[in-house]
Order: C-alpha cells, then sequence, then structure tokens
C-alpha cells in the first residue's frame, strides 16, 4: 500500500504501477474456476488456497521444463477462445512468484492434458525470473481450464496473460495516439488519433492502447448538449493508458513516465475546481455491458462534472444501471471531478461488482453522498489511496457503498462530510484488512470513520481512529498513524501535495497481516516487505518475512 518507512515522497503519478494483483477467493477449485479473458488482466492469488483433489500434472508432457507440482497449492481458470487459432498463455509479471501452468480441455470430472510448462523457454524482460509460458492451438468456442500453482508448492500474486497468436477476432489490439495523424488502428506506426475511434471498432475480448498525452471526449449521447460528450464504453474490453507508443506488452509500460489523462475539462478552463460550468458530465460512460469483464487501466482521470437530476452520478467514470459484469479499475488516479453522488466514480446498477487496485482517488467532491465513490455494487478497494475527497451536504465524503465492502492494504484519510467523513456502508458486511482509516471528519455527528447502518463490520491488523469496542483486539489498533507530512509543503490539508506514507516511529510499520498483502510492491512501487530493525514487530508473519507494514 502507499505507506513505508522510507521518507520518500510518492510521486503524484502514483508509481503504481506495475501490474499487480487483487485477492482472489474464487477459483480454488476446477468447479469454481474464474472465467479469464483476453482483455484481461487475469489475477490470481494462492496464498490462501487449497491442494487440489485433481491429480497432479503429467510432467512428461512438458518438454525441457519441471512442474515439480508438490501438491501444490493452486487457481483454475475457464477461457473460452473467441475465434480458432493460436493462444499464449504466460504468467508473467514481475511482481509474480515462480509458477507451474498447465492447461486442459474436458470437464472438471475429465480432465485432458493438452500443455503445460514450468519455465519459459525464451524468457523475457519486464518478468519474474521464472514464469511459466506455453502456446496451444484452441477451438472457437471450446471451454478450455487453465491451472496454475507454483514450483514446488510455492504461492503468490499473479497474472494470467493471454495473447491470440492469430486466427481471427477477438484478441485484437487497437492503438490510439494523439500524436498520430490518424491511420487504421492496427499498430503503432497507425495508430488511430482519438481514443473513440477505437471505441467505435473494438468488441468483445479485445484492447486498446492509449499513449501518452490528454485526451478529451468528443462523442455526445445528446447531440443538443455539448456537456454530454464521454468516453462510451459498451464492450467487454480493455482499456489501457501509460505508453510511450513502442510498447509491444502491457509490461513494457512505465506509468511514472508516460502520463494518459482523461479530461472532462473541454474548454481547457479548470482553476483548482472552480469553472467546471461547461465540463463533461463524466469523463468515461459505461453503458450495456451484460457478459465479460471490464478493465480499465493506467489513467489519468479529471474534470467530469455530473452535476444536473438527469446526470448525477460519476464526474470521473459513471457505470450505468444496464451494467452487469465485474469492472477492475487499476493504476488510476481520479482526481478534481465532481457530482451529486461519487465524484471520481458513481456506480447506478446493482448487478456488477467494481473492484480497484492501485488506484489514487482524492480531491473529488459530491454534493449529495461519496465525495470519491458512490457505488451500489458489491466493492473491493486494495492498495488503493482515498484522501481529500468531500461531500458537502451529505454522508461518505470518502465513499458510499450500498453494497458489501472490502478493503485490504489502503489509506483512507482526510476525507470530510456533513455526515460521516470517512465510510458509510449499507449492505451486509464491511471486512478491512491492513488499512489505515484516519483524519476523516464531519461537521455533524460522530468522529467514527465508519458509519455501519446495518452492516457487520470486522477488522484486522488495521490503524483505525477512534476504534469501536467490538473491533479491539485482532491486532487493530487506535494510535496516531504518524503520516509523514499531512499538510504537505503548503502547510493546509486537503490540498493534494499531502504525503501519507510513514514516518519513523510509526505504530503502524511492521503491524500488517502478511497473508492479508496482495502485491508484492505499494501504491508508490516500494517492496511491501521490508524490515525496521528499530521497530518491534508486531503483525502477522507466518511465512517468516519481514512484516508489512499496515
Amino acid at each position: 500500500q502507499v505507506r513505508n518507512i522510507l521518507k520518500t515522497i510518492p510521486m503524484l503519478c502514483i508509481c503504481v504501477l506495475t501490474c499487480s494483483v487483487r485477492a482472489q477467493t474464487n477459483g480454488d477449485h476446477c468447479w469454481d474456476a474464474l472465467t479469464a479473458t483476453i482483455s484481461g488482466p487475469n489475477y490470481f492469488n494462492t496464498t490462501n488456497a487449497t491442494t487440489g483433489q485433481e491429480p497432479e500434472p503429467d510432467e512428461s508432457m512438458c518438454p525441457g521444463t519441471y512442474l515439480n507440482w508438490n501438491n501444490s497449492p493452486d487457481i483454475w481458470f475457464v477461457f473460452t477462445p473467441p475465434a480458432t487459432g493460436t493462444y499464449t498463455f504466460s504468467t508473467c509479471n514481475l511482481e509474480g512468484y515462480d509458477t507451474s501452468m498447465v492447461l486442459y480441455s474436458g470437464t472438471c470430472s475429465s480432465l485432458d492434458q493438452i500443455a503445460c510448462n514450468g519455465d519459459a523457454a525464451d524468457p523475457t524482460s519486464g518478468c519474474q525470473s521464472f514464469y511459466s509460458e506455453f502456446e496451444s492451438v484452441l477451438i472457437a468456442g471450446t471451454e478450455y481450464l487453465v491451472r496454475i500453482g507454483g514450483y514446488g508448492g510455492l504461492v503468490g500474486f499473479g497474472e494470467l496473460i493471454i495473447r491470440s497468436s492469430g486466427g481471427g477476432s477477438g484478441g485484437t489490439t487497437w492503438y490510439v495516439d494523439l500524436d498520430m495523424p490518424g491511420g487504421s488502428g492496427t499498430s503503432w506506426s497507425d495508430a488511430f488519433k482519438t481514443i473513440d475511434h477505437a471505441l467505435n471498432v473494438a468488441i468483445d475480448g479485445e484492447q486498446i492502447w492509449v499513449a501518452e498525452g490528454t485526451y478529451y471526449p468528443s462523442v455526445p449521447s445528446d447531440p443538443s448538449d455539448a456537456r454530454t460528450v464521454t468516453f462510451f464504453i459498451r464492450k467487454a474490453i480493455g482499456i489501457y493508458g501509460g505508453f510511450d507508443g513502442t510498447e509491444n506488452s502491457l509490461e513494457d509500460r512505465d506509468l511514472s513516465l508516460h502520463h494518459t489523462i482523461l479530461s472532462g475539462d473541454l474548454y481547457g478552463d479548470d482553476d483548482f475546481g472552480d469553472n467546471m460550468s461547461e465540463n463533461a458530465y463524466h469523463v468515461m460512460s459505461v453503458d450495456n455491458i451484460t457478459a465479460g469483464s471490464l478493465t480499465i487501466d493506467g489513467f489519468w482521470i479529471n474534470g467530469g462534472n455530473a452535476d444536473i437530476p438527469a446526470e448525477k452520478y460519476g464526474g470521473g467514470i459513471f457505470v450505468d444501471a444496464s451494467v452487469s459484469i465485474p469492472i477492475n479499475i487499476d493504476a488510476c488516479w481520479l482526481s478534481g471531478n465532481n457530482a451529486f453522488y461519487g465524484g471520481a466514480i458513481g456506480v447506478e446498477t446493482t448487478s456488477a461488482s467494481l473492484a480497484l487496485l492501485k488506484v489514487k482517488i482524492n480531491l473529488n467532491t459530491a454534493s449529495e453522498a461519496g465525495g470519491g465513490l458512490y457505488i451500489r455494487s458489491g466493492t473491493s478497494i486494495d492498495t488503493c489511496e482515498i484522501t481529500g475527497n468531500t461531500s458537502t451536504l451529505g454522508e461518505g465524503g470518502g465513499l458510499v457503498v450500498v453494497g458489501d465492502l472490502t478493503i485490504v492494504n489502503a489509506t483512507i484519510a482526510q476525507n470530510s462530510a456533513r455526515l460521516v467523513g470517512g465510510i458509510s456502508v449499507l449492505g451486509t458486511t464491511i471486512d478491512v484488512q491492513n488499512s489505515i482509516l484516519w483524519g476523516n471528519t464531519s461537521l455533524y455527528g460522530s468522529s467514527d470513520q465508519v458509519e455501519r447502518n446495518n452492516a457487520s463490520m470486522s477488522a484486522r491488523y488495521s490503524c483505525i481512529e477512534n476504534l469501536e469496542d467490538d473491533l479491539v483486539g485482532n491486532g487493530n489498533i487506535d494510535e496516531n498513524p504518524h503520516f509523514v507530512s499531512v499538510r504537505g509543503p503548503d502547510g493546509e490539508d486537503r490540498t493534494g501535495d499531502e504525503i501519507f506514507s510513514l514516518y519513523q516511529g510509526s505504530p503502524c510499520i511492521d503491524a500488517g497481516n502478511n497473508t492479508a498483502v496482495t502485491t508484492t510492491f505499494d501504491i508508490a512501487g516500494t517492496y511491501r516487505f521490508i524490515d525496521d530493525p528499530y521497530t518491534v514487530d508486531t503483525g502477522n508473519n507466518p511465512n517468516e518475512q519481514p512484516v508489512s507494514d499496515m
């Protein structure tokens, strides 16, 4: 997450952005396999997975490499190719571990092993030292099962990447670069000039890669209202930013250097949140997708202003009630957006699920509720920073979730509201692990960081201001986390220059739960398992690694 002992200033670009991993509870069994897509990313975590009941893989089918399965805990994916052709399966990811991977056809009760690999034959840069990779010819519309374990029983977090090496649609990558004159979109050298063009041609399962620069939406939903322009997403795709326009893989990106900005400031005249009356209602809109999954990865999103009753959700990203798919938002920074509900992100549907990974949400505003987020579906927040957001007239300065909520490895601080400065949940359960909830304030009401309403709440190894009696224990503390700078160089809080790393001597250092850590690196790009020799370990460390911070 965002904090570590070092007194380094996190880059505003949140060097988030090595590809990273979300905690997984499903996929532990063949019958409960996770759906994998070409658009990806298909994240997994075997840390808490169990050893499967299925027979161990046949190592003789892996020439030149060794699985050394050794009763390894494993995760299962199911993949249905959109076209007949050759597909490449890889677990390349700098944050990954030494995997072993197997491909099957058939059913869980009658598995037919067709490919496997322990170590890639031609490893490339941008990957961990040992990862799995193989190719196989697959038949369109046929379900295949992918099983991922670890060499010698190793466990960890990783990413399954599936690429089409030939054979039709479904695996196409479309390229966008505003510095190009505008071409066919099939390569960087012949890239589209606008994102809208790529969104018009992309179909389910495809990807859009967008080079650095500032892009403005140009497609209105209502031609009579110029403010209805938005980046419309109506297909289950993966859309990625942070490229310089030469990369051959997602792993080649350096998001700390190459910023792809999506802006609703149509006239380019915003002034620190003022003068937004002519801005687009929503920078990005997701509409009418009922199958597959959507990934939004590697963008800075700002300047949306959903300030009328007909357009009231999500100034940055709006998800319509017609959407019923998993939505993954990764390695993004949403700032300076406004709405009635959910300044940065507003999810109207109750049929989707939202997962945020390494996302920074700060300085957004909602007049009614959810300064940062207003979500009417189940939500997972992992390795994120949600700070300095405001709900001026209502509740949930940080976020409002009308559904179950999971928070892990996150910092939620300095949000404010008329009521409930931090988090308001109107679902069944709230689970908080390895996180800091501190300094969220309300004009009226208590200083509690979470308004549970009727939800049951659990917390482990977290720092929660005004900790309630039923949460005492389980490694939880109610002590000032001692952020490096709660006011930043300008001497004022909630202005965006605050530094939420942990200062030397913070009680949150070496106080986390290693089993809840889902990424090797935190949102600032710092290794998660660093021991502070001057701090007594108070966290949970079953694997004899240095204890992570909260």
